[in-house]
């Protein structure tokens, strides 16, 4: 249903037909497949557009007037499947094989889909091994339809979050299977494959993935040091899969810059002693609680983790809690010109825990707290098909928006006078002098 949804929405706003998909961050993510696969050039030397024209070409400078993808390759990977369909596609139907006409750009935006849904029926089947399947449905039904889950998943489905939340999703099924195995590699492979993927998608996930494991031993009630002593051979496999998928990176970086390591971002760092907390979860500007209020039901699920499994929930919260004060700390915050606080959709499998945990207790509660959350779910789901509606039609600005303008156009189809509309300074952001 998920996937229908998603297909039918992005199949209608068509921005695939206008070459619209493939733009700005998402070019920067996707632009190693072209330039691989079709020019043998990851140095870029074809390109003889100034930076940034047409969205499609965005790179930084390096070393020695070289240009840098800005972004690391593992979008690129998992897209790369996508990316020789549409190919082979150009060929046979008469597009422009350049890599940007609209068949690509079509086939780009189903893998987005492809990922999305998968990670929403991994996490699923994760979950469905310590609850019952009428309070996982309800958990991945409002992930899907009351998040800005959907929008990613939907429109701006060529950006890094979905295939964060499917490799997540993927890692704790995986892992899972690694504390069951006995004598098979195979589940201790490909976790450390989806490992290295993680960092390769986007390296600040790095920062999930002891919570991840930690996550799942809690889950089971077992001992990861024992686990850890009575496999370490496998363990060792799985640190040389993971590390195995990120070489292609670092050979990029030598090719291009002559080091094995480059810092694309430049001037862009954290200021971790101005973390922006408030804004990033209740702020109008891209709140998570303001643009996602089903997520509200995230502070009694964790009260409920706790009594539930208390090293689960220490682990979760701490996890949540880490990945939150580092995404709060970014320059850019609010992360751009986006739909609600995109850069949490990452951490979203964790959230699942407590979420389908109040669920559970709820339904299992009587007919007056199963109505309720019934209830508060789907209206928050509609809340989330209108502000997507708003969003894509420039009632909710892409970054601008504060308590003034966010009341002015709540459920409604007008514009906020331009007097509401706020955006911040960028430029003095990027010094880590931007506070609101």
């Amino acid at each position: 249903m998920f996937a229908i949804a998603c297909t039918w929405v992005f199949t209608n706003h068509g921005l695939y037909r206008k070459k619209a998909l493939i733009v700005y961050d998402m070019a920067e993510y996707y632009l190693y497949l072209p330039a691989f696969f079709l020019h043998q050039d990851l140095q870029l030397n074809y390109i003889f557009t100034p930076e940034g024209e047409g969205g499609f070409y965005w790179f930084k400078p390096g070393p020695d007037g070289s240009r840098v993808i800005k972004m690391t390759c593992g979008v690129a990977m998992l897209e790369s499947p996508f990316f020789g369909i549409a190919h082979l596609s150009a060929h046979l139907f008469g597009w422009k094989p350049d890599g940007w006409s609209p068949v690509y750009q079509f086939f780009i935006g189903l893998s987005g889909i492809f990922y999305a849904s998968l990670g929403i029926y991994l996490l699923g089947y994760f979950l469905l091994a310590y609850f019952p399947i009428k309070p996982v449905l309800l958990t991945i039904a409002s992930l899907g339809f009351a998040t800005n889950y959907l929008y990613y998943s939907a429109h701006e489905n060529g950006m890094s979050h979905v295939y964060s939340f499917f490799l997540i999703s993927a890692l704790l099924f995986t892992v899972r299977k690694c504390v069951f195995s006995r004598t098979s590699i195979m589940p201790f492979l490909f976790a450390g494959l989806i490992s290295g993927l993680v960092v390769a998608v986007r390296p600040v996930n790095i920062l999930l993935l002891p919570f991840v494991f930690l996550l799942v031993f809690a889950a089971e009630k077992k001992s990861p040091l024992i686990h850890f002593k009575e496999n370490i051979f496998h363990y060792l496999l799985l640190c040389m899969a993971g590390i195995s998928i990120l070489l292609p990176q670092f050979f990029y970086y030598k090719l291009v810059t002559g080091q094995w390591y480059f810092y694309a971002y430049v001037d862009e760092k954290f200021f971790f002693q101005h973390p922006q907390l408030i804004n990033v979860l209740i702020g109008y500007r891209k709140g998570l609680l303001v643009y996602c209020p089903v997520l509200f039901l995230l502070i009694p699920g964790f009260f409920m983790l706790f009594s539930h499994n208390k090293w689960l929930g220490i682990i979760t919260l701490i996890g949540a809690a880490a990945y939150i004060y580092v995404v709060s700390s970014w320059w850019c915050w609010w992360y751009g010109g986006s739909f609600g606080m995109r850069a949490l959709i990452d951490v979203f499998p964790l959230f699942s825990l407590p979420f389908v945990l109040i669920c559970h207790r709820a339904i299992r509660a009587g007919a007056i707290w199963r109505n309720a959350i019934y209830v508060f779910t789907t209206c928050c789901a509609f809340l989330l098909w209108i502000q997507f509606y708003q969003y894509t039609h420039c009632i909710i600005h892409y970054d601008g928006m504060n308590r003034k303008a966010y009341w002015h156009v709540f459920l409604s189809r007008k514009v906020a006078p331009a007097e509401y509309i706020h955006s911040p300074d960028y430029e003095k952001a990027v010094k880590g002098q931007e506070i609101d």
